[in-house]
């Protein structure tokens, strides 16, 4: 679901947690659709740090001479060119085709795609769809950080993150979290993780398709569990290590990126010994909320 075009300046700003991100369509003739989750991420004024994308409608560079560093998927790909710039492709199968160029500190870049598609109209677009969170899991992978494939609440200023693969039951969680109130819900699907000023914290994204179960907002991680739906009604302690493994299983973790994932992996060891982990099963009816305070 896109907003209206005519309500978005030239310049966009979108805070996510933490980072700023900048679009500049200034001059492009493109007409900006935001998602609807997006909205809610927006900041004003004038960009003031983080990642400034500069958007323009034009013919996709030459790949001659880039490296591959992620390029067996057919949804998308990231290569590297001589500069050192990250090159986030989007081919034909994720029409328009763009590349999301990146300076190697996430400081600048620009987004180059088809948008007008041989036509004289350029329609309304949302220039980083498919490639945005990619895009934000290389630059959090900067910092040794991770996108969770979870949901994630907000519970008295508390964070609590539950994690599952495809079908463990993550969207009937959140439902029912929802339901039983008292929690800010953070996200439905995907979650930051970060360690800042010494703590590690989760933060909600826009990457999900119901505004109302996603915020901008954040919280220092206080418990962490993992959805098992085969398990018996309860919350169960469970040792680090195996807790580590199963996040390993069901996080974003940029292999791809050998530069990366040894400051990935020291963080992931610091989080073992940080936050606790759970595993978490409960029968349809079960008053969720009632297990997770116990834990």
């Amino acid at each position: 679901m896109l907003s209206s075009p005519a309500a978005l300046a030239d310049l966009i700003g979108l805070r996510v947690a933490d980072l700023s991100l900048w679009l500049d369509t200034r001059g492009s003739g493109i007409d900006v659709a935001l998602p609807a989750c997006h909205t809610q991420f927006l900041r004003d004024g004038l960009p003031d740090g983080g990642l400034v994308l500069y958007v323009r409608d034009g013919t996709l560079p030459s790949t001659e001479g880039w490296h591959p560093i992620h390029d067996q998927s057919e949804t998308w790909q990231l290569w590297q060119d001589e500069r050192g710039r990250y090159i986030f492709v989007a081919p034909e199968v994720c029409p328009p085709r763009r590349h999301v160029v990146v300076d190697p500190d996430f400081a600048a870049g620009e987004v180059i795609g088809e948008f007008a598609l041989g036509t004289n109209v350029t329609p309304a677009v949302y220039p980083l769809q498919n490639l945005e969170i990619k895009v934000f899991a290389n630059w959090l992978a900067g910092f040794g950080d991770l996108v969770l494939h979870a949901v994630g609440i907000d519970l008295g200023g508390a964070g609590y993150c539950f994690a599952g693969r495809s079908g463990a039951g993550k969207s009937t969680l959140a439902a029912a979290l929802m339901a039983a109130g008292g929690a800010t819900m953070l996200g439905d699907d995907n979650l930051a993780l970060r360690y800042l000023e010494d703590r590690f914290r989760i933060f909600g994204t826009p990457w999900h398709q119901d505004p109302a179960r996603c915020s901008p907002h954040g919280a220092p991680l206080e418990r962490f569990f993992f959805l098992d739906r085969n398990g018996d009604p309860g919350v169960k302690p469970l040792k680090p290590v195996d807790g580590i493994a199963r996040l390993l299983q069901t996080a974003f973790i940029p292999y791809y990126r050998q530069d990366a994932m040894p400051t990935i992996l020291e963080r992931l060891s610091l989080l073992a010994e940080a936050v606790p982990f759970y595993t978490l099963s409960y029968r349809l009816g079960d008053d969720v909320m009632a297990l997770i305070r116990e834990a």
